[in-house]
């Protein structure tokens, strides 16, 4: 049993939202496993005091948070049966549904290319390693993609998560381990920490176009206005006499061309 990489979606120009509309096939829809999964209440960009402090959020689609098993806690070294391939609305990559040894359902991020086949004894009885496993960056062969890689030995992995993202695993010494990330920046991290091996799935997933509004507004966005529509006391840009100043922020701050990265010591 194989599960193929989604592809792309078009649909015809029966209305003009659908005309540009370009979407990943979704997977088949599975009940979520309740266990392991707990409302998120939309707070709509606002505070305890009913102030918005993060603009153009609200109105999104309710969501349920599933508990993904990043550390691998439910089926340690390598994966038990493949049930499913799940969407998951609180990431851009799907999520796989598996069967531990112990008889529990729980979740990790789906890498590219799943399989359930077996495919020889598994870790650790011998050297085999197989897409989707969690080892040990000490344990990965050189060269290979990663993705969910541990920054700290008390919290989940929190690098290459997203759909298509993938770290490369260039060398291992004595004690570290040397990753090249998705953003080409090299960086040096305990060889024990945890890692997934190959890249997460939906890798396509930057060809999608919504195609409308309103995709945006289930998703919780809501519309953007430019500071130079605005009125000269909303905006520093407002009151149409915006030209010659540098590009600004809602409160005065420079938008552009600022460096705003830490330099590591």
């Amino acid at each position: 049993m194989k599960f193929k990489n989604q592809f792309i979606k078009d649909y015809k120009p029966t209305t003009p939202s659908l005309r540009h509309r370009k979407i990943l096939t979704q997977p088949k829809k599975n009940i979520r496993i309740k266990s392991s999964s707990a409302s998120i209440k939309n707070h709509a960009g606002r505070n305890n005091t009913g102030s918005i402090t993060t603009r153009h959020h609200g109105g999104r689609h309710k969501r349920y948070y599933r508990d993904i098993d990043f550390k691998r806690l439910n089926a340690p070294y390598a994966l038990s049966s493949l049930l499913s391939i799940e969407n998951d609305p609180n990431r851009s990559a799907n999520i796989a549904r598996y069967f531990s040894p112990l008889f529990k359902s729980f979740y990790i991020v789906a890498p590219e290319n799943i399989s359930n086949e077996i495919q020889g004894p598994k870790y650790p009885y011998n050297r085999y390693v197989k897409n989707g496993d969690t080892l040990p960056l000490t344990d990965i062969p050189i060269g290979s993609k990663c993705y969910n890689i541990q920054t700290n030995f008390n919290s989940n992995p929190t690098i290459a998560r997203s759909s298509g993202s993938a770290a490369t695993l260039l060398k291992t010494d004595s004690i570290n381990a040397t990753i090249r990330l998705p953003s080409k920046k090299i960086i040096n991290l305990n060889k024990r920490f945890l890692a997934t091996v190959g890249q997460p799935s939906n890798s396509n997933k930057n060809l999608t176009v919504k195609g409308k509004a309103g995709a945006n507004r289930w998703r919780g966005k809501r519309p953007t206005v430019r500071g130079y529509a605005m009125n000269a006391h909303d905006h520093p840009h407002g009151g149409k006499t915006s030209g010659g100043i540098q590009p600004k922020t809602l409160w005065g701050k420079q938008a552009k061309w600022v460096k705003t990265r830490k330099t590591s010591s």
